[in-house]
């Protein structure tokens, strides 16, 4: 395995960021954390997966150290579903004053073992608004968080959903309303599979910080359950966001950044890691709620 090792102590004066959706050429994701968990007889040896780390406990500790987590800055980990390959993004350098305009989802499908080039989804998933950090689901749905029209955040973005047809397109997407979304406004969202929960980053939810992560239950009415703060373990005085959970359920990953003055956001991020915690984090939380 090739990793590849960034050296640069400089960090963004302002980021731009794609919502890259992955699709291989065959895919089957678990129905739910649960399920995922119990399917594990034909996982790769555990000294393979996760990149050979020791698996944390209900203590967040930093994934990978001097490997993935370096002096620079990482974020928006995600594995591949036999856990021995790890997708993530590190910030880079860009100048004051740089063009850039809306930021859209765009997709790349694996052909014959390659990536094929990534192209920006159609109308009317994209749009002259910023849509951005996306979470497919096992029908294919697609969520994504975005400032369009229609929006009730008062700063940032809402969360969207939009339906995967038979045809492999898209269905208009929907507002996913309170109390997932309002003016609180609504960051990098997470959702299960089965859609049974998701995770999301908020500011405006209260918490510890710059910004904090919830999870939310599906009802048994289909609607979702209030935001609940994944408790101090998991959030700090920092900014916690890009949600995701491994594919056999058992670990949530998550960033966290920090930027001096604390206010200034990527402007003045000094440090940025990635790290895990077991999933049981979420099971409690679900618990404590019925």
């Amino acid at each position: 395995m090739t990793h590849f090792a960034r050296h640069s102590r400089h960090f963004p004066v302002c980021l731009p960021l794609l919502a890259l959706i992955i699709l291989p050429a065959c895919t089957k994701t678990g129905d739910s954390g649960m399920a995922q968990r119990a399917a594990v007889s034909a996982e790769p040896d555990a000294a393979q997966r996760y990149l050979g780390q020791t698996p944390p406990g209900d203590t967040p500790e930093l994934f990978a150290p001097g490997l993935v987590s370096t002096d620079a800055v990482e974020l928006n980990s995600v594995f591949s579903p036999d856990g021995q390959l790890l997708y993530f993004m590190g910030a880079h350098p860009v100048e004051a004053g740089a063009a850039r305009t809306d930021l859209n989802p765009w997709v790349s499908r694996r052909v014959d073992g390659a990536w094929a080039v990534a192209e920006p989804l159609p109308t009317p998933l994209n749009t002259g608004a910023n849509e951005v950090y996306s979470s497919m689901v096992a029908d294919g749905s697609l969520y994504f968080s975005s400032n369009r029209p229609g929006s009730l955040a008062q700063v940032g973005t809402d969360l969207y959903r939009a339906q995967r047809l038979a045809d492999g397109t898209f269905g208009d997407p929907v507002h996913v309303g309170p109390p997932i979304s309002g003016t609180h406004g609504v960051g990098d969202t997470f959702v299960a599979p089965d859609e049974s929960y998701l995770i999301l980053s908020s500011r405006g939810l209260g918490g510890n910080g710059a910004g904090d992560l919830f999870v939310s239950f599906r009802l048994d009415d289909g609607g979702w359950g209030a935001p609940l703060h994944l408790g101090p373990d998991v959030n700090s005085e920092f900014h916690e966001y890009c949600p995701t959970v491994t594919p056999d359920g058992r670990y949530l990953f998550f960033s966290r950044r920090r930027s001096e003055p604390a206010d200034s956001g990527w402007p003045g991020v000094v440090q940025g890691d990635v790290f895990w915690v077991d999933a049981s984090v979420i099971e409690r939380l679900r618990q404590n709620a019925e």
